[in-house]
């Protein structure tokens, strides 16, 4: 099996659970720990909120009788129910 990195600033992930969101689907949290370097190109200092582990919620997709997970996403999002 060869696992790839996607193209973004967490290099690992851990503690997942799914859960039912409000809109109804499948939903996956877990915490992201980042790689060391800022998440933004103005501020290449480390904030100290950003040495710690990031908690993460991301939709989860099934096909094909398999549950998918697309690449983090690390900006503000708004979902629509």
């Amino acid at each position: 099996m060869k696992l790839q990195d996607t193209e973004d600033p967490y290099c690992e992930t851990g503690h997942n659970a799914l859960f039912i969101g409000l809109d109804g689907s499948v939903w996956s949290s877990c915490h992201y720990k980042g790689y060391g370097k800022s998440l933004y190109p103005y501020c290449p200092e480390l904030q100290d909120w950003e040495k710690t582990p990031q908690m993460g919620i991301e939709p989860v997709y099934y096909k094909n009788g398999r549950f998918y997970i697309l690449k983090p996403i690390w900006t503000g999002q708004v979902i629509e129910y």
